[in-house]
């Protein structure tokens, strides 16, 4: 299990990037997994049809953490279509046989190998690519 915990995914669950609540944001997501309690918010708002102030805040195990604190780091300024695509390429590399040429991104990989942490790795990920293919 050594895998699962690579320096950056401790990195970033140590110290996430864009960890924090805008209560002002235009959209709110929650990204919840009632299995193992994680529970995060993803703050967002949409400018000229690009994901900008990108946040999140809440609690869950490290590697969710992680994956949430990526996801608005990679995600952030994005279009919506850059996002959805590469939501789709993050997705696709986690639970199937998609590869990631973002080398942060491809430590995440390793979810194939622990079936039961793929949805702590995708939680935030989900939550986005559910609001953007049902608002596009």
């Amino acid at each position: 299990m050594s895998d699962l915990y690579h320096p950056l995914i401790l990195k970033h669950s140590r110290e996430p990037l864009h960890f924090h609540e805008r209560k002002d944001a235009e959209i709110i997501l929650d990204a919840y997994n009632p299995i193992c309690g994680d529970d995060y918010k993803i703050y967002l708002d949409l400018v000229d049809d690009h994901l900008e102030a990108l946040s999140f805040d809440g609690y869950g195990c490290a590697v969710s953490k992680a994956s949430a604190s990526l996801l608005a780091q990679k995600l952030g300024g994005k279009s919506r279509g850059e996002a959805h695509k590469q939501l789709q390429r993050f997705l696709e590399m986690v639970t199937g046989s998609g590869t990631m040429i973002d080398e942060d991104l491809a430590v995440f990989a390793m979810a194939k190998k622990y079936p039961g942490r793929i949805t702590c790795v995708t939680l935030a990920w989900q939550a986005l690519d559910e609001f953007l293919s049902q608002h596009a």
